[in-house]
């Protein structure tokens, strides 16, 4: 079975209630995602890969969570790593 077949998409978005980004990453990021989709723990239904929209979904999900839980010196050290990106 080809790798495509095996992928499961995000349902549509409503185009009313919703955005669109375009991200360029590093290819060392782009690795990761793509070691994500077959990492055991990300299957879904089975034998379903996630498609790399739907990781990158989650991970915006969890670092909203995170972020909102920083305070002090945790709250400065992810503010830096930002500004290291810059």
């Amino acid at each position: 079975m080809k790798k495509e077949q095996r992928i499961q998409y995000q349902r549509r978005l409503d185009p009313e209630t919703s955005d669109v980004l375009r991200v360029r990453l590093e290819r060392p990021l782009a690795d990761t995602i793509q070691a994500l989709q077959e990492h055991p723990t990300c299957v879904i239904k089975g034998n379903l890969i996630p498609s790399r929209s739907l990781i990158m979904r989650r991970a915006i999900q969890v670092y909203d969570k995170y972020v909102r839980g920083l305070s002090g010196d945790a709250a400065d050290r992810e503010n830096a790593e930002l500004h290291r990106l810059t």
